[in-house]
């Protein structure tokens, strides 16, 4: 169990450097006793099948948590890069408490733990890269179906979980529990962004799926009404993931409803 008051999660496979190290230590040594700080982050080189790049987040260091959230959602990272920052243990442990408490695992859940973080508070950038990520591996779909089915998902899920993340986001940031160090303005805001941000990535092209039973042709059913769903209802919306959830397993599409609907 870690005992330091700030932590990091690293892959088998990545890298940091110990310039970065030296650097990260050096911040929280100046910034460790500032609450208003949830973590430290910095650089990404991202490794892909034909060549490199490195990523940098927009500004994370506001105390408004709008600007902040928005310059996170909007930031234009596909891969959640952020979720490997140093952040406060006393927030990670919260966090992964809440993450802990859902019914079964999904394998998005990495994009809201990151939500929680930047809602929690500010990041400082050490203006150098602080990790080395080899992305090669998720350049292929079958990874990411894989994913679902190691976790007794019919491989349908896959292009809807967007739509799964855009639900579970906004209850988190709408929940008084969660975030009620937010005004409800606040919280609408960012909210807003957050349900635009991944319905658009849900809108986005369909990909392709060896797959053609009942539940692929309800699924493709409910992703075209929702793409078309101007004003969103956000009960209905669990009601129709849940029941979906239901039609791979029915104690799963229960227990979803009955968790989101408690929050």
């Amino acid at each position: 169990m870690a005992r330091g008051d700030f932590v990091v999660g690293f892959g088998d496979d990545d890298f940091c450097e110990h310039k970065a190290i030296d650097m990260v230590l050096h911040l929280i040594e100046q910034h460790g006793d500032d609450h208003s700080l949830t973590g430290i982050t910095g650089d990404y080189l991202r490794e892909r099948a034909r060549t490199s790049e490195i990523l940098r987040y927009p500004p994370l260091d506001q105390l408004d948590a709008v600007e902040r959230c928005r310059n996170y959602i909007l930031s234009g990272d596909d891969s959640n890069h952020l979720v490997y920052s140093v952040i406060r243990r006393e927030v990670m442990s919260r966090i992964l408490d809440f993450i802990m408490s859902m019914p079964f695992e999904m394998p998005y859940r990495d994009w809201l733990s990151t939500l929680m973080q930047v809602l929690s508070g500010r990041f400082l950038n050490i203006g150098r890269i602080i990790y080395y990520y080899d992305f090669s591996v998720w350049e292929t779909k079958r990874k990411d179906i894989h994913w679902f089915e190691e976790v007794g998902l019919d491989q349908t899920i896959h292009f809807l979980y967007p739509l799964y993340i855009a639900y579970e986001g906004c209850r988190i940031i709408d929940s008084p529990m969660i975030c009620g160090h937010l005004s409800e303005t606040e919280r609408q805001t960012i909210l807003r962004t957050w349900y635009g941000h991944w319905h658009s990535v849900f809108a986005k092209g369909m990909p392709q799926i060896e797959a053609s039973n009942h539940i692929h042709t309800i699924g493709t059913a409910l992703r075209f009404k929702w793409i078309n769903q101007r004003n969103v209802d956000f009960h209905e919306l669990l009601t129709d993931l849940s029941d979906f959830m239901g039609l791979i397993n029915r104690e799963r599409g229960q227990s979803y409803y009955s968790f989101w609907s408690s929050l």
